[in-house]
């Protein structure tokens, strides 16, 4: 039976594939819709999306300091790739290094609004993943909406086996 630590770095390299493939879209949608609202709304997310999950490593661990914002604007798409490159590979390492039962321990944090709070690191590993699904949906019907293709990023597309072996 797998251990749990396996499953968060399962669905780690399953996230890594689908924010790829997801960066892909986006520079393709980049060439023909540069100056589009929606497209850029679209990079906006994609930011957001690396800009938490390095929000949540800082507030777990001491490997990267907080981002000064959340939602950051503007930022342009190759610097937005950095941005991922960056964060897997930072991911990467804490992940390779989990234990299960680092998974129980209970972390403090303050919030940006200067709440504490308290969670489990299991509780923040599973909202990440949710977290980046949810705005990789969002980017895709923003993509949808300016006439581009989004990238499949489904977990049922990245597991999945034809039968016939093809």
């Amino acid at each position: 039976m797998p251990r749990f630590s396996d499953e968060f770095r399962r669905l780690f390299s399953y996230e890594q594939e689908a924010h790829q493939r997801t960066l892909a879209s986006l520079s393709a949608a980049e060439s023909s819709h540069r100056n589009h609202p929606d497209l850029r709304k679209a990079i906006d997310l994609a930011a957001h999306i690396v800009t938490c999950r390095m929000m949540w490593l800082s507030r777990m661990t001491d490997l990267v300091s907080l981002p000064a914002t959340l939602f950051p604007e503007g930022t342009p798409l190759a610097e937005v790739v950095e941005m991922f490159e960056r964060m897997h590979a930072i991911w990467s390492r804490y992940l390779d290094d989990l234990a299960d039962a680092e998974l129980e321990r209970r972390f403090e944090y303050t919030t940006y609004t200067g709440e504490r709070y308290a969670d489990a690191v299991h509780n923040v590993l599973t909202q990440l993943f949710s977290h980046s699904s949810y705005h990789r949906g969002q980017i895709a019907l923003l993509l949808r909406r300016i006439g581009a293709e989004p990238a499949l990023t489904d977990f049922v597309f990245w597991t999945r086996r034809r039968v016939d072996g093809s």
